[in-house]
């Protein structure tokens, strides 16, 4: 039983990671940028807290701030220059590229870069 709950807080915790991204991701689309600086110093406080290295976190916490700061005209550039320094994180560090919601950030870039929806880059990457 004990290792039964060591095992699904895990997995929740996970989640709970994934989420925090996902929440910052989604306050970014919605043009929420005052809500957005709010939401990434809690979240940069969140992953601290986690004490345990969390590149992915650190890299889509900064380039969001980046991007919140960004003109509207420089948003297209700063999202491509997310997208190279998250190809570049992960040929540095091929576990990267494993952690939970790597590939589903990649995917909304994609989207972004694209001004296309995710289901779309999906059905353009699998043929």
């Amino acid at each position: 039983m004990g290792s039964e709950m060591c095992i699904r807080d895990r997995v929740r915790q996970d989640l709970r990671e994934f989420s925090e991204l996902l929440r910052l991701m989604i306050c970014y689309e919605q043009k929420e940028f005052a809500y957005l600086e709010s939401l990434l110093n809690s979240s940069k406080a969140f992953f601290r807290r986690r004490k345990k290295p969390f590149l992915l976190e650190l890299l889509v916490i900064r380039q969001l701030e980046r991007l919140r700061n960004s003109k509207k005209e420089d948003a297209v550039s700063h999202l491509n220059e997310f997208r190279v320094a998250l190809e570049k994180a992960s040929s540095e560090n091929p576990r990267l590229s494993a952690s939970n919601g790597f590939e589903e950030i990649d995917l909304w870039l994609e989207s972004r870069q694209k001004g296309i929806s995710i289901l779309a880059v999906l059905k353009d990457r699998n043929g």
